[in-house]
């Protein structure tokens, strides 16, 4: 006696995806997009910060190397007027163009002791007509010197006698700056940045 086998055809029932599995994944990528915006913003924060600190650092270092090759003169002004150095610039100026026969400072980072000479210094053009000075980055930020006038704190600027007999000048300046912009710079506010240099010079 002969077998049939029929065959059985499978049915296999095809559904779209429902509405609920649409917003789970509209959920999902959403929340991987709103991560991947964070972390650009963090990212361009960081370079924006590691770029103001490295502009800082370079006033600063400007502001030293002309602290270091000062006469002995105008650091006893520095010392002597505390929180006003512009007064110190100018007789620097006098005493470099006497040394030179009235012909000034042939460097010109000499006798900068303060920002807002940092106007003599050229820097990249910041736009088609304009060359910007020093005293502001490109973005327009302007830097400022500390001074704390506790002459104690880790952030201050200042140049004072030390060491044995007087003969050492110690040599602290910090350059500061505000996130958002503006030009004056209380330390007691939030979002004040500094870079502080230190340095000794033997006289």
């Amino acid at each position: 006696m002969a077998t049939r086998v029929v065959g059985m055809r499978r049915q296999t029932k095809q559904r779209g995806a429902t509405l609920i599995e649409i917003l789970v994944s509209l959920a999902i990528v959403t929340i991987g997009l709103l991560g991947l915006f964070a972390t650009l913003s963090s990212v361009s924060y960081g370079s924006s910060t590691s770029s103001r600190l490295q502009q800082a650092q370079l006033r600063a270092q400007t502001i030293m190397e002309a602290l270091r090759t000062a006469p002995e003169a105008t650091l006893q002004c520095l010392q002597t007027n505390y929180g006003s150095w512009g007064t110190c610039e100018t007789s620097c100026v006098t005493a470099q163009n006497a040394d030179m026969g009235g012909f000034g400072p042939s460097n010109l980072q000499a006798c900068i002791f303060t920002v807002d000479r940092m106007s003599l210094l050229p820097s990249p053009r910041a736009g088609a007509t304009t060359t910007q000075d020093q005293t502001r980055d490109r973005q327009g930020l302007r830097y400022q010197i500390i001074f704390d006038n506790r002459q104690t704190q880790a952030r201050d600027s200042f140049v004072r006698r030390t060491g044995l007999n007087n003969r050492v000048y110690e040599i602290q300046i910090t350059v500061g700056w505000n996130d958002d912009g503006s030009d004056t710079i209380n330390l007691n506010q939030a979002g004040i940045h500094t870079v502080t240099l230190r340095s000794g010079v033997f006289r």
